[in-house]
């Protein structure tokens, strides 16, 4: 009678035990996907095309990039000088990179190909990005550069101003344009009776 009892305390403890084992390897196993299923980076990228459904490849990296809407309010400027390791933008320091942060919610990527634009003294030109001209006999440069992607129909072209005097470089800063609407009015410190500006006529850009 003691050797059955003892075989059956023996029994028991061998369940107990393996039980123990069981529920531990089901709580890490457990912890172990929660992990893969939220991870902290996202994937890297070339365009959104490398990306799943619902996300957009932002600065190389895939993800829904919801921060976007939490940006802090930008410093005012008047030229680049005022910005630090930034550039001015329409009145505002900021990157070249970031003026089409609205990424996230497209359906394609697009980027600016060529655009035309109509300038206030009757000129029309049809340039790529890297190309500009001048006006007020070189007073005052402008340059298209190259922009991030963007939106389909949302394209932001970034012009480059830069005012000389003499040959040297007074001050530069950056505008951009929308289709069909003008830029700012542009001046010069020593050409008074200078109003520029600047309008694209037309943006062609290609999608994927």
């Amino acid at each position: 009678m003691r050797i059955k009892l003892i075989l059956f305390t023996i029994a028991l403890l061998l369940i107990a035990g393996c039980s123990r084992n069981l529920q531990g390897q089901a709580i890490q196993f457990q912890s172990g996907s929660t992990q893969q299923q939220n991870p902290q980076f996202g994937d890297e990228c070339a365009s959104n095309a490398d990306c799943p459904t619902g996300q957009a490849c932002v600065d190389s990296v895939c993800g829904t990039f919801q921060e976007a809407s939490q940006q802090v309010t930008l410093s005012s400027c008047t030229t680049n000088a005022d910005c630090g390791e930034q550039v001015c933008i329409n009145g505002a320091c900021g990157k070249i990179e970031t003026i089409n942060y609205q990424l996230q919610a497209c359906t394609a990527a697009c980027k600016i190909k060529r655009v035309v634009i109509a300038t206030s003294d009757d000129e029309t030109y049809d340039f790529v990005p890297g190309k500009g001209s001048y006006t007020a006999a070189g007073a005052l440069e402008w340059r298209i550069v190259a922009a991030p992607n963007h939106c389909v129909g949302q394209a932001k072209v970034p012009v480059l101003v830069t005012r000389r005097q003499y040959g040297k470089v007074l001050n530069e800063e950056y505008v951009t344009l929308v289709e069909d609407v003008p830029s700012k009015v542009l001046k010069h410190p020593s050409v008074t009776t200078l109003a520029f500006t600047l309008t694209a006529d037309f943006i062609d850009e290609e999608c994927s």
